[in-house]
């Protein structure tokens, strides 16, 4: 491909990226509830990670940019495995549209520009490293003209429109006609073998549908030809839009192996991207899954434990390891673990949630009470079963001689 046509195709991906509000559902959900509701909402429940996104889906829509940005890393700092917030933290610099950057340059100069460029693709690929399977619909709509104008030129690629639908029926649920349209481009006598000339964001799609429509063979497929794209061009692909390395393809690729249950192949490929990344924990946390699904507890547990070491920064990670150890039956261990993750995220109601159960199982009658205690003073509303059932283990224990 000639230097000319490799930039153009470049230029058009990247005037794909234009959204400027929610997608369809996350904006359907931010109207059906007003904004001093939401807010009203965050601040009573200010230990509800749902409940912080759901207000910075609200400031969004009214272009609360700033505010909207703060909610989300409230967020993620009380959720650290939330991938949604994540992919919208990265959605968001786009969102604020041309004047942010203009004024950013000014500011900051091209070094600013370029740092907040990079911010955004360490939040995209956190988001899909935490769960490929991420909801896009914070990625709003995009052109879905075959052709866009740059300047004084008319830059026309036949994929173009299918890349560009295909994304918005994704942002909007619309799994099934998004994996249509990414699969007739894929059929096209232009897009060669395996999609050779197609980008690697129409691959990229085409996987994501499949595997949301649980087609995990297909986004085996896709995520293998990525993996090899990049491992064949260190430099990147020039037509690539999507921020994402060899590895992390390698990771996603992993993934779908694991979702399609071929455990065998999932767990060599995810051992191959650490080799590459030590600092990867998520691939830890998918082989602990394996392990788990194997039931092969200890390995599981050594799983867990290399993902905290990764990522010590994450106690979500400590509780996940808290409740490897209880569903293995090491009572002590995982009361150990789950007081660890208690000191660590204290406005975490899920953990005196848990580590009130395994203290009820230890018979330790008193350590039970406190950490249900302490779950009532800090759950939020949405927790309301576990909040009735803690009220009648209480109560249970308060009859108790």
């Amino acid at each position: 491909m000639g230097e000319l046509r490799r930039r153009a195709c470049r230029l058009a991906l990247l005037l794909l990226v234009t959204a400027t509000h929610p997608g369809a559902a996350q904006d359907a959900k931010a109207r059906a509830v007003p904004l001093d509701s939401l807010e009203r909402r965050a601040r009573a429940d200010s230990n509800d990670a749902v409940a912080h996104y759901d207000l910075a889906m609200g400031y969004w829509r009214a272009k609360r940019w700033d505010d909207a940005d703060h909610a989300l890393h409230d967020a993620v700092a009380l959720a650290p495995q939330y991938a949604e917030a994540y992919l919208a933290l990265s959605a968001l610099p786009i969102a604020r549209g041309k004047g942010y950057w203009k004024k950013l340059e000014k500011e900051r100069g091209k070094e600013g520009v370029v740092s907040e460029v990079q911010t955004g693709e360490r939040y995209y690929r956190r988001a899909f490293l935490v769960n490929p399977l991420v909801d896009l619909g914070i990625l709003g709509h995009v052109d879905e003209r075959s052709s866009v104008r740059q300047g004084s030129y008319i830059i026309t690629v036949w994929w173009l429109g299918p890349l560009s639908k295909g994304m918005n029926r994704l942002a909007n649920g619309r799994y099934d006609e998004a994996h249509a349209l990414c699969s007739a481009a894929l059929a096209d006598a232009r897009a060669g073998a395996q999609g050779r000339t197609l980008p690697e964001g129409l691959l990229w799609y085409h996987g994501l549908a499949a595997a949301h429509l649980k087609l995990y063979d297909e986004a085996v497929q896709d995520f293998a030809i990525l993996t090899g794209r990049a491992l064949a061009d260190s430099a990147g692909d020039a037509l690539g839009q999507t921020p994402l390395r060899a590895n992390d393809y390698r990771y996603a690729l992993a993934t779908a192996l694991y979702l399609a249950g071929r455990y065998d192949e999932a767990a060599p490929t995810f051992r191959r991207a650490l080799e590459f990344d030590i600092s990867l924990y998520a691939a830890h946390v998918q082989l602990a899954r394996i392990a788990e699904a194997r039931q092969d507890w200890d390995q599981a547990v050594r799983e867990r434990q290399a993902a905290i070491d990764a990522n010590p920064e994450d106690p979500g990670l400590v509780t996940d390891l808290g409740v490897t150890l209880f569903r293995e039956g090491r009572l002590e261990d995982a009361a150990d673990a789950l007081n660890k993750a208690m000191a660590s995220a204290p406005r975490d109601a899920r953990v005196p949630y848990l580590s009130g159960i395994v203290a009820l199982r230890l018979n330790r009658r008193d350590d039970a009470r406190a950490a249900f205690d302490r779950f009532l003073a800090i759950a939020p509303s949405r927790f309301g079963p576990e909040i009735a059932e803690v009220r009648d283990q209480l109560r249970t224990l308060e009859a108790a001689p």
